[in-house]
């Protein structure tokens, strides 16, 4: 249907929008502007801007829950799962101001809690359940407290948005995520894990500069 394709393309610029200049900044006029349509034609589909974030949040959701559930049902060891999904994460933080998510927290509390319940529904228990594959292929160690590991994971991914801990005009978050999903998965895989992460790395990031992601 026509109000469906034209839902998603204003939900595609929206999100476009939001990552490059932050949720405060783009206005509803500016979206149509892009899109060529009028503004009354976007307020036909979406009744005002709050509605649009949510449902611009909704759709990147689940994107995100169809590709951790596809990753995991490959047949696969842990260290790739893991790589391979933190690796989808860090090409979508490659186009992310800062501003974005921290404007969705100051200025849309009820949205940022719904995406606090994605990131624990998304993330923890299909991390928890990867670690557990791995430490049962003895590629991640197995004296480890795995729900405590993953709450400290996930609180690696926010404080990446905290320019009062990192200097953002030097360090892009993609870089910040790099380095700390690095430190995380070489300080709970054994040497075997070492080496099929380093592998996999380096296929990941040829694979991300050959389709310019």
């Amino acid at each position: 249907m026509v109000n469906d394709q034209l839902r998603i393309r204003i939900i595609e610029e929206a999100r476009k929008q939001f990552q490059t200049s932050g949720i405060k900044r783009v206005t509803m006029s500016d979206i149509s502007q892009q899109l060529g349509v009028s503004k009354k034609t976007l307020y036909n589909v979406f009744k005002d801007k709050k509605e649009l974030i949510d449902f611009t949040l909704e759709h990147h959701i689940n994107e995100d829950i169809a590709f951790v559930d596809a990753v995991w049902k490959e047949d696969k060891d842990g260290v790739y799962k893991l790589a391979r999904i933190f690796f989808y994460f860090y090409t979508r933080m490659k186009s992310i101001n800062p501003m974005t998510l921290l404007d969705l927290k100051k200025f849309y509390p009820e949205i940022w809690n719904k995406f606090e319940c994605h990131k624990k529904g998304c993330f923890d228990q299909s991390m928890i359940s990867i670690i557990e594959q791995g430490v049962d292929e003895e590629l991640f160690f197995d004296d480890m407290n795995i729900p405590l590991l993953v709450s400290m994971r996930v609180w690696q991914l926010e404080s990446a948005f905290d320019s009062n801990l990192y200097d953002h005009s030097k360090y892009s978050l993609a870089t910040i995520q790099m380095e700390f999903f690095k430190h995380f998965i070489r300080g709970i895989a054994t040497v075997e894990g070492v080496k099929l992460l380093n592998q996999y790395l380096s296929s990941f990031i040829k694979e991300t500069q050959s389709t310019n992601i």
